[in-house]
C-alpha cells in the first residue's frame, strides 16, 4: 500500500517469506511521537482476517506517509501479509 514505509532495524520490517495474503481493520490508530523524513510513525490496533485462520487481534508500529494518514482511521480496512509461522508479525499494504 502506497504511503507505508519500513521502520529500518524493527523486527516487523524484516522481509516475510511464505506471507498470507489477509485483510486488517484499523480498530485503533495512534502517532506515537517519532518522526521519519517528517512522516508520522503509528501504532495500529488491528483486528487480523487471514483465510482458513480464526479472526485475531494484533498491534502494529508503521510509519505511514503524512499524505495518506487522514485516509486511516478507526473501520478503515487495509491489506495484510502475516507470516505463515509467527502471525504476531505482519506488513500492511
Amino acid at each position: 500500500m502506497a504511503g507505508f514505509k519500513d521502520l529500518g532495524e524493527r523486527r516487523e520490517s524484516r522481509p516475510i517469506h511464505g506471507a498470507l495474503m489477509g485483510r486488517a481493520v484499523i480498530e485503533r490508530i495512534a502517532r506515537t511521537g517519532v518522526l521519519r523524513d517528517d512522516n508520522p510513525e503509528v501504532e495500529l490496533i488491528l483486528t487480523v482476517d487471514v483465510p482458513g485462520r480464526e479472526l485475531y487481534t494484533a498491534a502494529h508500529r508503521q510509519v505511514i506517509s503524512r499524505y495518506v494518514r487522514h485516509n486511516l482511521g478507526p473501520g478503515s480496512t487495509v491489506p495484510v501479509r502475516v507470516d505463515a509461522t509467527d502471525p504476531s508479525r505482519l506488513e500492511i499494504g
